[in-house]
């Protein structure tokens, strides 16, 4: 066992124990610190594990069903208060994180590794972990503590405040643009498989600026990235998320799962799968994270893309993530993070906000020569005014990235939360109340307990 520091009493003093490595002994050499950096990437999963409780359960997409419905019924309701579990899973996972990146960072910075090159390496993809942590942070709950060194004793925990959104992500994007300078490419051994690449930098970067409406950086970063020609949209849609070669040329960065590697595996085709199909894998499916009849009947007659994005039986559900795995937490699937599908997507948006005749022709072509012709479906027409092509481009997104922790982000981007979500729940006959507010999550009771320096969100008592 290693102990990091993270924000409880543990990392007031290192403890001298049988069953820990202090901390001055451990960052001593190289293969100490790829191992941290390995630790690092692992901390991911279990970020992603759940990820798709507040990205994509609120949303207009899936529902709370099934073996955990009283887990993400208060999610689904519009109903989540400050005492919400997952809500202060979320907040103390992506600080852990943040916690581990910042240890690496100040342990790294006076150690003589011997490589400049990959010190310089290692810290971009440290950097890029901790923007997306914060992008993460910063997207659910706006103003955050940005805490950007290890903290070293209790009291000095408390002492930070909410810093504003403009700095975080002013931080955010400070680091993503150190990362792209200092990482490779791609990566020549199989043992990289999964780490960040120069691409998957200007990938989040583009991601960044579309989020805070900085279109002209937008489409200058996202066209970098297309030009590469390093990643390419696979011919058939399902392949993309084929269990036997995660390593394709549309995955930009996901995080990674393997089975047989002491439960390091998913749980991602057990938990997503309806209880009325228990013959297609040895586990008993959970039938969480079901998908919504509206999104079932968004998806245009003979879409390609409908037969892996969701499908019927008995209740709506996704075959994105299909595999047999033998036990709990023993699945292959990895989590898509970036992939180019959404690179276009994002690069079309940005083109089309950019509102110039032919930064709007840019975009369409984009829409119909790309993913609209990999769906098998027939071009928008090219006098699309700019106000319909900001509702398909939001239409295509919500279908080709459906399940993969796209849509809540999206529609808090673009500002039509409350709208959709008014009008989801008026068609399914549902009383939930939708307010503006509920675009942040309320900043968790413990947390706010432990240090009241924080504050609370608008619309959270």
């Amino acid at each position: 066992m290693i102990s990091f520091s993270a924000c409880n009493k543990s990392f007031v003093t290192e403890v001298a124990s049988p069953s820990q490595i202090l901390e001055s002994s451990y960052f001593s050499s190289k293969d100490n610190f790829k191992a941290a950096l390995n630790g690092i990437y692992g901390s991911l999963r279990l970020r992603y594990n759940n990820h798709w409780k507040m990205a994509e359960v609120p949303s207009d997409n899936t529902l709370a069903a099934g073996a955990v419905t009283a887990d993400t019924g208060p999610l689904d309701q519009f109903a989540w208060t400050p005492t919400d579990n997952n809500i202060l899973s979320e907040w103390q996972g992506e600080y852990q994180t943040i916690a581990y990146c910042n240890n690496f960072l100040d342990q790294l910075e006076g150690f003589e590794l011997g490589d400049s090159l990959l010190k310089k390496q290692w810290i971009g993809e440290v950097r890029w972990v901790r923007a997306l942590a914060y992008f993460n942070l910063v997207r659910y709950f706006g103003n955050v503590p940005l805490v950007l060194k290890k903290i070293k004793t209790e009291s000095e925990a408390y002492t930070y405040s909410r810093d504003t959104t403009s700095k975080v992500y002013a931080q955010i994007i400070t680091d993503l643009i150190a990362a792209e300078g200092s990482l490779p490419t791609n990566y020549t051994t199989s043992g990289d498989a999964g780490r960040v690449t120069s691409g998957a930098a200007k990938a989040l970067l583009g991601k960044v600026y579309l989020t805070v409406n900085r279109w002209d950086d937008a489409v200058n970063k996202l066209s970098e990235l297309v030009n590469l020609n390093t990643y390419s949209l696979l011919p058939t849609f399902s392949d993309v998320f084929s269990t036997t070669n995660e390593a394709n040329a549309e995955i930009i960065f996901s995080v990674q799962y393997a089975r047989g590697t002491a439960k390091e595996g998913s749980a991602f085709t057990q938990t997503f799968l309806p209880t009325t199909l228990p013959y297609l894998i040895t586990l008993a499916p959970r039938g969480s994270n079901q998908g919504t009849k509206n999104l079932f009947d968004v998806f245009e007659t003979n879409d390609a893309r409908k037969a892996t994005c969701i499908q019927r039986y008995g209740s709506y559900y996704t075959r994105k993530f299909m595999d047999n795995p033998p036990s709990v937490n023993e699945g292959e699937n990895n989590w898509i993070v970036l992939r180019y599908a959404d690179v276009l997507l994002m690069y079309a948006e940005a083109l089309e906000e950019q509102g110039t005749a032919t930064s709007i022709t840019q975009a369409i072509d984009i829409i119909n020569n790309q993913i609209r012709k990999r769906a098998g479906l027939s071009p928008i027409p090219k006098n699309t005014t700019q106000a319909n092509l900001r509702l398909a481009i939001e239409k295509e997104r919500r279908v080709e990235l459906c399940f993969e922790g796209h849509r809540w982000f999206d529609l808090l981007r673009t500002n039509r939360m409350v709208a959709v979500m008014k009008a989801q729940f008026a068609a399914d006959n549902l009383p939930y109340t939708v307010i503006p507010e509920r675009a942040l999550y309320p900043i968790p009771f413990r947390e706010l307990t432990l240090n009241p320096n924080l504050g609370q969100n608008p619309g959270y008592n």
